[in-house]
Parts: C-alpha cells; structure tokens; sequence
C-alpha cells in the first residue's frame, strides 16, 4: 500500500471517530502530553547492511534527540476512543558489529487510535477495555559508517491492532491503567507493553508516570527490515474535562 493511500485511510478513520464524538454530548476527555525517554534496542538491515540496536537505559539521555508523546482518551458510559501519538528521534553509535565512526539515526512517528468499551472488573472500582484499531509509523534510519558510507531507508507501516486496557483503583488519587496490544498488516507482528499509574491531584488534573515498549517486526522493500523496540519511561501531565 502506497503512502497517500495510507494516509488517506488513517485520515478517514480519525474524522470518522471524530463525527462519533463531535456528535455526542456528555464526554469525559483526558489530554496528556508526555515525554517518552524512549531508546531502541533490536536489529535492523538498511540497503543490505545488517546491524544490531542497543541504545539501551544507560544510553538514552545521550541518544535521544527527541521523544515526545499525546494521549488523549474520550469516554461516554462504556464507550471509550484511545489515541496516542509519538515523535522519537534518536542518534546512537551503540551499533553492533561496531564500527569506528559508524552510528544509526532513527526518526519515528507513531500513532494509534482504537475503539470500543469497557466492562466492569473484578475489583471494586475497576474496569476493562476491549479495543480495535489501527496503528501507524513512519520511521526512517540513517546509517553512517565513516570511511564506507552512509545508507538511508524509510518504512512507513500500517497495522491492525486490538487493544486491552485495564483501570485499577488503587486508592481514591492513584490508579493502575496499563495498555497491551497486540496488531499485524504491514509489520509481521506489532505489540505494546505500557504500565503506568495515574494520580489524579486536582479535580482537572492528573500525572502520569509509567514504562513503554513498543515493538515492530518488519521487513520492507529492498530486503530492509526492522526487528527491534522502542522502550523507556514516560512522564506527563494531562487535562481531564
């Protein structure tokens, strides 16, 4: 599937949900901003050059270029619209084999929006999303060795998720609500795993703290592929109305 085509289902979708929501009264909205200290550990093939990631927790601060994220999450009664959107760049020379002078760039831009409701759970105050959706990347790698050369390639992936969102309460400020999804179309396999607590400290306020990893297994055109995950912590600040 063409780019323009992709992008044009991705923009059919989010002004379908969007229609859904405009047109609905009582909604409850959270809108979160986050930082994703996010590194890349995996491995990669750029124009027939294999190479291992391993940008690592140590390494984050150094590679990370940029790594920012949007969450947003609408809810009337048991219905519920998750979406969440990233920018990760990062430029790491923790490459291996490793060569003098040889690192990889990678910029990402991850979005995912997902549908549907949530039941009650097993405790007190708990519920239970059950979510389809899509995702979709862009993500573009760099590879420079000095005194060999320096090879470029860019994915751009469209996958079919479902998503599995628990709420836990865990005291009358602090929730549990991690999110697991599991998807396939373009990648061979995509999956998430995102824990994090949310601690509501105003009536419109809430901070979110948590761990994100998020993995692709892709091949691409010209044999290029990208076998590897984006993970770190994650730190926001969200407005709930």
């Amino acid at each position: 599937m063409k780019t323009e085509r992709k992008a044009t289902v991705v923009a059919g979708i989010l002004l379908a949900v969007t229609s859904v929501v405009t047109a609905q009264d009582k909604w409850n909205f959270e809108v979160t901003p986050y930082f994703w200290a996010a590194g890349v550990e995996g491995d990669a093939t750029v124009q027939g050059r294999d190479v291992d990631i391993d940008a690592g927790f140590d390494d984050i601060f150094d590679a990370v270029d940029a790594g920012a994220g949007l969450m947003t999450v609408a809810e009337q009664g048991s219905f519920v619209i998750l979406g969440q959107f990233d920018y990760v760049g990062m430029d790491t020379d923790q490459l291996d084999p490793a060569p003098v002078g040889g690192s990889i760039q990678t910029d990402s831009f991850l979005g995912a929006l997902a549908a549907g409701f949530q039941f009650e759970g097993p405790f007190e105050g708990s519920t239970i999303g059950l979510l389809g959706g899509v995702r979709y990347a862009t993500i573009e790698n760099d590879l420079t060795i000095k005194g060999v050369g320096k090879w470029d390639d860019t994915l751009d992936i469209v996958d079919a998720i479902v998503v599995v969102r628990p709420s836990i309460r865990l005291t009358e400020r602090w929730r549990f609500n991690p999110i697991f999804s599991v998807g396939a179309g373009d990648s061979d396999l995509t999956w998430e795993v995102q824990p994090n607590v949310q601690c509501q400290f105003s009536d419109n306020m809430a901070l979110r703290i948590g761990y994100r990893r998020l993995h692709y297994d892709i091949e691409g055109e010209r044999g290029n592929k990208f076998d590897a995950a984006f993970q770190g912590l994650i730190v926001g600040v969200g407005l709930l109305f």
